[in-house]
């Protein structure tokens, strides 16, 4: 059951849902309650036991302990992207048109869950760059003032001119930021 995109107030998500799974119920989000208590009362005949496949045991078991790499590469393909919450190496896990990743500790997620992710990460990245630059700003302004004091003027210039850079770069690094946030998609 997916809410139906156009009632979504990130449309992404289901959206995603639509293209990746087969989906039973696509229907707004008013209408899910009174499907699920339907669903919920109605009996269903028992359905035959089938084996899962070996590369699902496979991974399931991973997500309960820690794994080698060499069982990893029997059950995704090793990319070159790292896990958002520990750093390490993520497989590429192409299920039945799902797009997934997971790394060797278990973390697992979908393509476009993982992307969002890389994005948060960037611009927290970014955003610790512009406060590093504007701190280096300060430190270097005490420099100058401490120099200027003790009457030695040619470090007092040395470290003014590091104060210059570092808000120049503070500055350019906020302007790609403002870049960014205006060209973001507003469903993601």
């Amino acid at each position: 059951m997916v809410q139906e995109p156009a009632d979504a107030s990130y449309p992404s998500m289901p959206e995603s849902a639509l293209r990746n799974v087969e989906v039973d119920h696509c229907l707004p989000l008013a209408e899910i309650p009174s499907l699920l208590d339907r669903l919920a009362r109605e009996s269903v005949a028992a359905l035959p036991e089938e084996e899962a496949p070996v590369e699902m045991k496979m991974e399931v078991g991973m997500a309960g302990m820690a794994s080698d790499e060499d069982k990893m590469d029997r059950v995704g393909t090793r990319t070159t992207f790292t896990c958002p919450e520990c750093h390490g190496t993520l497989w590429e896990m192409n299920e039945q048109g799902a797009l997934r990743f997971r790394c060797h500790v278990g973390h697992a997620y979908g393509a476009e869950t993982l992307l969002s992710l890389q994005e948060n990460g960037l611009e927290e990245a970014l955003w610790a760059a512009v406060r590093a630059f504007e701190e280096n700003a300060k430190l270097s302004e005490r420099m100058a003032a401490r120099s200027r004091a003790q009457g030695n003027g040619t470090v007092e210039e040395r470290f003014l001119h590091r104060v210059s850079t570092a808000r120049q770069h503070a500055a350019q690094v906020r302007g790609l930021l403002e870049k960014i946030e205006v060209a973001a998609p507003t469903s993601a």
